[in-house]
């Protein structure tokens, strides 16, 4: 989470953070969550709770699942971090510098806060949402409420009203709709987005607002009139008996075009994603029961799937480590596969 202020020299944020050098006899360390108000001034408040070091996630800066306790820490982790980022809301609204003295003992006082709609920037709100999902969710998710502000910030343009909580409204769902349809300029150079997609930027931007509602930063705003629209889409997929044509294909001479057959057979008896295949690690497979468990990444949920068919024989080929390579996703490598086995 991150907080600027109007002066250059201060970079107000905060992180879960531990000292993995301090360990005690019993092998833990304390958790704390570290503010800086800038590059000298900084303090440490602890959690009340103490981890080992491989239970922490460097580069996610939160616990790991594997460790002891771990939907307790976790919501003292978002009880402090939310409460944090009111707190610097709270100074920002009121034009107050949110010293290390100020944050302690504004977390002392624990007390809430009158965060009046008109006056939190929805875009500043929402920075503070992405910065505050990074430590929980996955980076596909991220992705997408990234996608979600850039939306937001060119809908300014076209919009009759100013882009704020109080003016959520359905003047400005019709007007959004429309933007999302008729005139976002996709990458490619296309306009407009599909159905599927533009209901999906509504159920990012319903979830956003919900969860500012929830924390007390805004008061309770009706999105009923917001639907999320969506369309069926053709299920396109193979039979076991194509699939098996696919699998006995001898690509012997092929290294490349082997190893997308087998992530491409592997994702098939197991439902799971290129992103989640990639990471695969022998970490993730229960040999005796003969399961696969770990956390997908766009749904950042834990799931255990049974090994059949061609899965055990292929994980076992690549010592449970699936190659790892951005042609291994190309939808041009699966029409080779397609055209050689027919």
């Amino acid at each position: 989470m991150q907080y600027e202020s109007n002066t250059d020299f201060t970079i107000a944020k905060y992180t879960p953070y531990i000292k993995p050098r301090y360990v005690t006899r019993e092998g833990t360390t304390v958790l704390y969550v570290r503010y800086n108000y800038n590059r000298t001034k900084r303090t440490l408040i602890s959690t009340g709770y103490s981890i080992k070091p491989e239970h922490w996630d460097s580069k996610k800066r939160w616990i790991k699942r594997a460790c002891p306790n771990y939907d307790e820490i976790d919501a003292c982790l978002i009880r402090i971090t939310s409460k944090l980022g009111e707190i610097l809301t709270y100074a920002k609204i009121n034009g107050i510098s949110p010293t290390v003295d100020f944050v302690l003992l504004e977390l002392k006082k624990n007390r809430e806060y009158e965060l009046r709609p008109n006056r939190v920037d929805i875009f500043d709100a929402l920075e503070r949402y992405i910065t505050e999902k990074a430590l929980v969710v996955s980076a596909d998710q991220i992705k997408d409420y990234r996608t979600l502000r850039k939306h937001l910030i060119a809908f300014k343009e076209h919009s009759s009203q100013p882009i704020t909580f109080h003016n959520l409204n359905l003047i400005f769902y019709n007007e959004f709709m429309d933007y999302l349809f008729y005139k976002v300029i996709k990458p490619d150079g296309s306009v407009g987005l599909l159905t599927n997609s533009a209901g999906k930027i509504i159920r990012l931007l319903k979830g956003f607002v919900n969860y500012q509602i929830d924390k007390g930063v805004i008061p309770p705003i009706d999105l009923k009139h917001f639907k999320v629209v969506e369309e069926e889409t053709d299920a396109i997929y193979l039979s076991e008996k194509e699939l098996s044509t696919i699998h006995e294909l001898d690509l012997s001479d092929d290294k490349q075009l082997e190893e997308i057959r087998d992530v491409f057979i592997t994702g098939c008896f197991t439902g799971l994603r290129y992103s989640d295949l990639s990471t695969l690690s022998p970490e993730h497979i229960d040999l005796d029961n003969e399961i696969i468990n770990l956390k997908q990444r766009k749904v950042h949920k834990a799931v255990i799937i049974p090994m059949i068919d061609y899965v055990p024989e292929i994980l076992k080929k690549y010592n449970y480590d699936l190659p790892s390579n951005p042609q291994l996703s190309s939808s041009a490598s699966f029409l080779r596969l397609n055209v050689l086995s027919s």
